[in-house]
């Protein structure tokens, strides 16, 4: 109902937020925003991978969301790049019995020579806290580090 006060203030709000971003993102930004918050996700992010992409931003001042969408973008990027070597020392895993991951190693044997994996009790953010868990990784460290290894 337009006749209740805070529909008009809430209007008035809006408008004012609008006008602030506006001012500083650029009105082409705000638009952008207004424009695609209904739409579904899919095209949203390929709109904005193409406006990246086609080096528009620079244009203008960029809104959070496209900023943590071009970051995103660039860690992607890395990531296909890199390809991790074989680490040519032994490694000491510690693992908790609880987790979902089945593989005894997380799937580390194609990066290290040989691995020795420690079962703890407890989840991963609180196994560290087990009195028995901290005696264990205090032995298995002790023992890692004065065999150079395994």
């Amino acid at each position: 109902d337009s006749s209740h006060p805070s529909s008009s203030f809430e209007e008035v709000n809006k408008l004012q937020k609008w006008k602030h971003n506006a001012k500083i993102y650029g009105t082409k930004n705000v638009i952008y925003d207004k424009i695609f918050v209904a739409v579904p996700y899919i095209i949203k992010k390929r709109i904005q991978d193409t406006l990246l992409m086609l080096s528009i931003t620079s244009l203008f001042k960029l809104s959070p969301e496209l900023r943590k969408r071009k970051n995103s973008l660039k860690v992607e990027k890395i990531y296909k790049k890199y390809h991790p070597g074989k680490f040519s020392g032994n490694m000491l895993l510690f693992k908790v019995k609880s987790n979902a991951v089945k593989e005894i190693n997380l799937g580390w044997n194609p990066h290290v020579n040989e691995i020795k994996t420690i079962m703890l009790k407890g989840s991963h953010l609180d196994a560290i806290d087990c009195p028995e868990n901290k005696e264990n990784v205090s032995i298995e460290l002790r023992k890692f580090i004065e065999n150079k290894g395994l």
